[in-house]
């Protein structure tokens, strides 16, 4: 009976170890809180466009985004002027040139919260927590990992 039990404990133990796989932060990311400044921006710059924002959450590191397709990879714009510190899945966003900053979790994770991308003119591919940024349309992208 002790035998099988102790069979019984491995055989669990490999099977959690084989299907749960913990993410691993990679980059804090943090929202505007300042209207008519960065309101709703998800972006990596804790001051950014000289506002205030609150930390959200980080994104997932690549070596634990699996499977990928549970995954979306999003970047940040480093074009002064154009998209510098705001968040997308667009690699291209507005024009300017990004770097990748890891990935948001399509499925939710406990204690995150949802995250949307814009798709109107006035929003186009900035992440945001508001379902309605800017009075513009938006749908979900994924979740961050919570601090």
């Amino acid at each position: 009976m002790k035998k099988i039990s102790q069979l019984f404990l491995l055989l669990i133990s490999i099977f959690l170890s084989a299907n749960v796989m913990a993410l691993e932060p990679k980059r804090l990311i943090y929202v505007g809180t300042q209207g008519g400044v960065n309101l709703g921006v998800v972006t990596t710059d804790e001051g950014h466009l000289n506002g205030t924002t609150k930390i959200i959450g980080y994104t997932v590191d690549d070596t634990s985004a699996e499977p990928a397709g549970e995954f979306v990879e999003v970047f940040v714009g480093t074009t002064a002027g154009v998209n510098a510190g705001v968040v997308s899945p667009n690699k291209n966003h507005a024009g300017g040139s990004t770097s990748s900053i890891g990935y948001l979790s399509k499925k939710p994770i406990a204690g995150s919260s949802k995250l949307y991308v814009g798709e109107a003119p006035c929003n186009n591919g900035v992440v945001t927590d508001n379902t309605m940024h800017l009075g513009c349309a938006t749908h979900f992208v994924g979740y961050p990992l919570p601090q």
